[in-house]
């Protein structure tokens, strides 16, 4: 997943380095945005974007929506979300074109076309903290691609330290937490996409505590460590969900 250069090759091939990543398109940021009804089974994330929530601190600069920012490895406590969460502002912005991402708008993540065609971009710089309560009152609205949650990181670092971090490396050490999230999702597609409405939050949460479990007493987590054992792991946790739906989720 290494980055797209833009423009400034020199004749080597070599890119500009203090240039930062780009998506490859503005759909290519998301994978999920400007749906009416937020998909539950996809687990909350680092870069979810959340309508109806203002930080404090930050009303003046007139947004109702939030990112959140904070590294999967914070976001929860065992299976259930944190009390309290860190965010950035997420509030109308011009769009931003692949093109000019490499080096203008650093201290943003552009978010083009997020609701109803209107660009919005979340201010890396405008962070404040969100309750987990407020998420439950609150709309999702956009969840980012794997390379989006690493642009993200990319420019999170940039404004914090105004250096360049390629995303290779992003990518290599965010890859447990990654496939942790596309295996959640699996669990859940498989143990709780027949429950009626009423049902499914007990459902999902029932379905993140086993997963957790099986997670941390077969020793799967640590093995997402190790490259080369990613997709035994992958392929085990599949095919655990699958035989618990199987077996009517037990």
């Amino acid at each position: 997943m290494a980055g797209t250069t833009s423009k400034e090759e020199d004749a080597s091939g070599d890119r500009d380095p203090t240039d930062l990543d780009r998506p490859d398109s503005d759909e290519s940021l998301y994978e999920t945005y400007g749906l009416e009804e937020d998909d539950p089974l996809r687990p909350v994330f680092q870069g979810d974007v959340f309508t109806g929530i203002t930080l404090a601190g930050y009303e003046s600069s007139h947004h109702d929506a939030v990112m959140l920012v904070g590294h999967p490895c914070s976001l929860r406590e065992g299976a259930d979300l944190r009390s309290r969460l860190q965010a950035v502002a997420v509030r109308p912005h011009q769009r931003v074109p692949p093109e000019a991402w490499p080096t203008g708008y650093k201290q943003c993540l552009p978010l083009p076309a997020l609701g109803g065609g209107k660009s919005k971009a979340a201010l890396v710089r405008e962070i404040g903290i969100v309750t987990r309560d407020q998420l439950m009152d609150a709309r999702r609205v956009a969840t980012l691609s794997k390379r989006g949650i690493l642009l993200l990181q990319q420019r999170l670092v940039w404004t914090l330290a105004r250096t360049v971090v390629r995303l290779d490396t992003f990518e290599e050490h965010n890859a447990p937490q990654l496939i942790e999230l596309e295996l959640l999702e699996h669990w859940n597609e498989q143990l709780c996409d027949k429950c009626a409405p009423a049902e499914l939050a007990v459902a999902l949460e029932k379905a993140a505590k086993a997963f957790e479990r099986y997670m941390h007493e077969g020793g799967w987590r640590e093995m997402l460590e190790q490259p080369a054992r990613r997709a035994d792991v992958r392929r085990a946790a599949r095919q655990e969900a699958e035989q618990r739906r199987a077996a009517g989720g037990r």
